[in-house]
């Protein structure tokens, strides 16, 4: 029923109702789109010091058709159940929020990592993946990451081709193979299950008794700082009703983010790296072309951003939506160069994950207008935005923004007055102006140079 609701709630959010509703929907699914459209009213009144974005969700799977949640569990929170788990939060500071919402919703808007919240509330917290390999079929292996398909190669050669001891009953194989499959796994996956063929029953073998294994199911271990897609509140918040929070805004320094640490955990890379096999070549070779000079994942990210809100690209809603057994992300790059927040925040995730950066698709609302007298953010139907969420060890998810028609995402570019900034590294303005001067399409020699853009 949750499924069914979801679905209907978003493929037809565009049609127009008897009944005005306010708020935008986000589901568990988030399909590209065509024509869109949203009213003057004001969704939520909020108050809090520093600006910040009202996160409703997060996807993590990319199609070619939109965005998918991963498979999570639910936590309760409160008196009673569970703490509000950890989250990464090198460099943040605490803020007291309150929000008011303008109609009933189940969803938390949340502005930072989350600390304390005055209503009961559960977590949806992302799941470790599984993958199952097959002993004896490699058809499906070019869907796992690149450290799994290794895995599955040694695998293969210890059930089917290492060599056998001396004397060794068929009942003592199977052990003695699973204790060296388990060597093999890095520290953070373990053996999940084990799916044998069975022997018939006979002499030496009793009925049912695993003789080989047919597939092996490999899991990733939770991680200690938990992966945390959305909050919703175990009984709605009805229209004009409000909940306070405290939060954790990052203060992060471009400084901080070009040192985090890329030896990224299997977690992050199973999730946040993933891309479907159907993704057009021209997509990769293009995140690639962009971010050719870049050093680092932040200096990545500066690229592909200001390359999105560049006069290449134009922001509209009124698009059709992407033509059947096309990639969303493929025909807004190269097709139409036309569209919405959903298909520039899409088009930045896609190139980040391509050139080995790991980054999501975040929904909910941009911060609003900010009345200086009263200190009050107004919130609108039309601040519906999705935008992009960047990983860096330690500091967990920092926001980027790359559709022009908002400002660029918050973020603290000063570094300490102990620091010397000429050995920083560029800033962003300073990669744009003088890493990669001019328009690349007039030179084919320069490294963005794209031809079909060009």
């Amino acid at each position: 029923v949750e499924h069914v609701e979801n679905e209907f709630a978003r493929l037809f959010s565009g049609v127009p109702s008897r009944k005005e509703l306010a708020g935008r929907f986000f589901g568990k699914t988030l399909p590209f789109q065509g024509k869109i459209s949203f009213d003057g009213d004001t969704v939520l009144w909020a108050t809090s010091e520093i600006q910040t974005y009202w996160n409703s969700r997060i996807y993590s799977e990319y199609s070619s058709n939109g965005w998918i949640t991963g498979s999570s569990d639910k936590v309760r929170i409160g008196p009673g159940h569970a703490p509000i788990p950890p989250q990464e939060s090198f460099n943040r500071i605490p803020i007291d929020q309150n929000v008011q919402v303008g109609f009933d919703t189940s969803n938390l808007f949340s502005g930072g990592n989350l600390q304390w919240v005055t209503r009961p509330i559960e977590a949806e917290i992302l799941q470790p993946k599984q993958f199952e390999i097959d002993m004896y079929d490699l058809s499906e292996d070019d869907k796992f990451p690149l450290e799994v398909q290794e895995l599955a190669k040694q695998i293969r050669y210890l059930v089917n081709e290492a060599h056998l001891v001396v004397g060794e009953s068929e009942m003592d194989k199977l052990p003695r193979r699973v204790a060296e499959i388990s060597k093999l796994l890095p520290s953070d996956m373990v053996i999940k299950d084990i799916l044998p063929k069975y022997k018939e029953p006979g002499p030496s073998v009793g009925s049912g008794t695993p003789v080989r294994i047919d597939s092996l199911v490999l899991a990733r271990k939770n991680p200690i700082a938990s992966d945390i897609i959305a909050w919703e509140f175990i009984k709605d918040v009805t229209i004009n009703e409000s909940y306070s929070m405290g939060s954790l805004v990052t203060n992060v320094t471009d400084r901080d983010l070009r040192e985090s640490s890329t030896n990224y955990s299997g977690f992050v890379k199973d999730h946040y790296l993933q891309l479907p096999n159907s993704l057009p070549t021209r997509v990769v070779e293009l995140a690639l072309q962009l971010t050719a000079e870049a050093d680092t994942p932040l200096d990545k990210a500066f690229l592909i951003q200001s390359f999105l809100r560049s006069d290449k690209f134009e922001y509209s809603q009124d698009i059709d939506v992407p033509p059947v057994n096309s990639d969303g992300v493929d025909h807004f790059l190269f097709e139409t160069r036309r569209g919405y927040s959903d298909y520039f925040a899409s088009s930045m995730v896609v190139m980040l994950r391509a050139s080995g950066v790991p980054s999501r698709l975040a929904v909910g609302y941009a911060p609003g207008v900010l009345d200086e007298e009263t200190g009050m953010w107004s919130v609108f139907d039309s601040d519906s935005h999705a935008w992009v969420q960047v990983y860096f060890s330690g500091h967990g998810w920092i926001d980027f923004q790359p559709t022009s028609k908002w400002d660029i995402a918050r973020r603290n570019p000063d570094t300490p007055s102990h620091v010397d900034r000429v050995d920083l590294g560029p800033s962003e303005s300073q990669i744009n102006s003088n890493l990669l001067p001019g328009d690349p399409c007039d030179d084919p020699n320069d490294p963005r140079y794209v031809e079909e853009l060009c």
